[in-house]
């Protein structure tokens, strides 16, 4: 068996996985989106041991990370695609997930919220035809604006 890396980190855009990668034996977590390249260098540095820390000063860039124009729409064409293949309603708990994650990454609050709800109401085992009506119209909008309908 290999040894151990120095550090494993836990990355979602579900907060609500942080427990669960810490308990998995992950050293931390990072929750998407990664707002800046400085947040995540400090987040991987504080969790390696002390002595695999890098010693000396190091630049530390302020910039922010924007989501990627073409991520977020090959995201959105997946999400479609699901939508309008699958009868699964595992793939609706699925859908729900990935969507509010790629949604926070992108900043699109009605997206997020949209999803959220889907996610909330199949937990519940409520209908789910307004949900789903309501984040393909979403998901059709976002990918019609970005030139991928």
């Amino acid at each position: 068996m290999s040894p151990r890396v120095p550090v494993v980190l836990g990355l979602s855009g579900d907060p609500e996985n942080e427990a669960e990668a810490l308990t998995a034996g992950a050293d931390g977590f990072i929750g998407k989106p990664v707002e800046s390249l400085a947040q995540f260098q400090h987040a991987i540095l504080s969790a390696l041991p002390p002595e695999a820390r890098p010693t000396g000063l190091r630049m530390v860039s302020e910039e922010t990370v924007h989501p990627d124009p073409g991520a977020l729409r090959d995201d959105l064409a997946h999400v479609a695609e699901v939508l309008a293949s699958s009868s699964d309603t595992g793939a609706i708990d699925y859908i729900a997930r990935f969507l509010a994650g790629v949604a926070r990454s992108a900043r699109d609050e009605p997206l997020e919220q949209a999803a959220t709800a889907l996610a909330r109401d199949h937990s519940a085992d409520r209908a789910l035809a307004a949900d789903l009506a309501r984040i393909s119209g979403l998901v059709q909008d976002r990918l019609a604006a970005a030139g991928g309908a």
